[in-house]
């Protein structure tokens, strides 16, 4: 019995694993008309209305759940998770 308990978590710890959440992070909000999208070209610059220093939230499954701040990581841009996202 307790050999079936174990074979069955195992089964579900594999199968839990194995999903893939997406997660990510905004970077920050442009409040532009279609009309200006539309005219955006290679090269211009999209300001986000945020500072670089200004915390970032992180999403997980479209759910804000963690508060992060920008960096980098052997050359790439990560981010730090700083505390839980509060409603």
């Amino acid at each position: 019995m307790k050999k079936q308990k174990e074979d069955s978590v195992g089964k579900v710890r594999e199968m839990i694993d194995s999903v893939h959440i997406p997660v990510s992070v905004d970077l920050g909000q442009m409040p532009n008309t279609i009309k200006e999208l539309l005219e955006l070209r290679s090269g211009d610059i999209i300001n986000l209305g945020k500072s670089v220093n200004e915390n970032l939230t992180v999403k997980i499954s479209d759910q804000p759940k963690l508060v992060a701040k920008p960096g980098v990581v052997n050359r790439k841009k990560a981010v730090k998770v700083v505390a839980k996202f509060k409603d």
